[in-house]
């Protein structure tokens, strides 16, 4: 599941050349090791995934989705925090102030 949401990242991020975002989809689908490790994880996977998501979900301006999709990975792991000042920084920058405190409420209540 995780390479499907990488892969829509790439082609979202390269729109203008989708050789590139193959060619990343293409790598990640080769590297058997990887994709074995990645099956010995369990919760990292899904919560790298909730992390994917909350990437995805940002680039296709909806914030609000981003917010859950947050706040379901860091109900899994706490891991999740590692990028809580980035997330919050993005949704400050790109939505602003009201939004920053609605994400925080939300983040804080659920």
């Amino acid at each position: 599941m995780s390479i499907i949401i990488i892969s829509r990242i790439s082609y979202r991020y390269f729109k203008g050349s989708p050789e590139k975002a193959q060619l990343i989809t293409f790598i990640l689908l080769a590297n058997e090791p990887d994709r074995v490790f990645n099956q010995l994880q369990f919760n990292d996977q899904v919560l790298g995934m909730f992390i994917y998501l909350v990437i995805y979900f940002v680039q296709m301006d909806a914030p609000y989705k981003a917010i859950i999709a947050f706040t379901t990975g860091l109900s899994i792991k706490a891991g999740a925090l590692i990028i809580m000042p980035a997330f919050l920084g993005i949704i400050h920058y790109r939505y602003g102030l009201k939004m920053l405190f609605h994400c925080i409420l939300i983040i804080y209540y659920t």
